[in-house]
């Protein structure tokens, strides 16, 4: 489980074998722990969760997302396709107006 309470506060708990919460291992969490300091301490826009990967979008001038988790099929797009990532990885700088569904 991740989520966000507003403004700058992420928190994290549950199964973390593949780094899904973003705290820098893989241990199991029972409680919630505050991930926010993996995301450069940014407003959480977004908090998207798949079945082991989580997204974040984060704003301040310019919006930025972050990936972790599972990446074997490359699904956190950072350009290779292979085991996992147990911190928030920054993917890109981006406007929120510039992407499409």
């Amino acid at each position: 489980t991740v989520t966000s309470c507003g403004g700058n506060n992420l928190y994290s708990c549950g199964d973390n074998s593949y780094g899904q919460l973003g705290i820098d291992s893989t241990c199991y969490k029972r409680k919630f722990v505050n991930v926010l300091y993996t995301l450069e301490c940014k407003k959480v826009v977004s908090v998207n969760s798949f079945s082991n990967s989580v997204t974040v979008i984060t704003s301040e001038n310019v919006d930025n997302l972050y990936a972790c988790g599972e990446n074997c099929n490359g699904q956190l797009g950072l350009n290779y396709r292979y085991g996992y990532e147990t911190v928030f990885q920054n993917l890109f700088c981006f406007f929120i107006s510039t992407i499409y569904f």
